[in-house]
């Protein structure tokens, strides 16, 4: 009943899994006590430590082999060129991200974490060469954020709902890996993508729109 409506559904389902919690039936505990005796071996333990040292590495990995190719495949969806910043490639702590454009375009679609832990991502229409100067136009309507001198048409979050900013977790990975194997955009690249068309939508629309 409340499929259309994200925060009464949200609610419930926080409602429902402290029932559980407060009941002894939360599934995710049995599970990790199960997994925790079956790990409970000094050379399993060790095991994990080190997988738990290199899982940044492995997120980098997933990066390079599975989000990588789904970046390319909505840039030529959309004949846009694209680049990828090193940082993000490599999952480092830093605010970083990835952006699409167009040759003659001066601006690129930048697409990027606001938070050093990547807890935000945004995107907006960036000068390629951003200065002090840098003129601020207006906002368009596909943005809610107004105007700043590095994005002169503003800039939006990505939300993976109504409720919900687009964060950096192991389920989003997860996501990516699976929607991969099966020759889908993951649910973070069709937020994008879905993104690109009605910025470019509006873009194509008003002729006094300078790239």
């Amino acid at each position: 009943i409340a499929n259309n409506f994200q925060i009464v559904k949200e609610v419930i389902n926080q409602y429902i899994k402290t029932i559980k919690q407060l009941t002894n039936q939360d599934m995710d505990t049995k599970i990790q006590h199960k997994i925790f005796e079956l790990i409970d071996k000094p050379e399993r333990i060790e095991c994990l430590i080190e997988l738990k040292n290199i899982w940044g590495f492995f997120q980098s990995y997933i990066v390079k082999k599975y989000l990588k190719p789904q970046i390319e495949k909505v840039a030529k969806r959309y004949d846009l060129e694209f680049e990828i910043d090193n940082a993000f490639l490599e999952c480092q702590d830093i605010s970083t991200g990835f952006h699409f454009w167009k040759p003659e375009w001066n601006f690129s679609l930048y697409i990027a974490t606001y938070d050093r832990d990547w807890s935000y991502f945004y995107l907006g229409l960036k000068y390629k060469n951003s200065k002090p100067d840098n003129q601020i136009i207006g906002k368009l309507n596909c943005f809610t954020k107004d105007p700043t001198s590095n994005y002169p048409y503003g800039w939006s979050y990505l939300m993976d709902d109504e409720t919900n900013y687009t964060k950096w977790n192991d389920n989003l990975l997860l996501d990516i890996v699976k929607k991969s194997e099966n020759g889908e955009l993951s649910t973070f690249m069709t937020n994008i993508e879905q993104q690109i068309k009605i910025i470019m939508d509006e873009i194509t629309s008003f002729e006094n729109i300078i790239l």
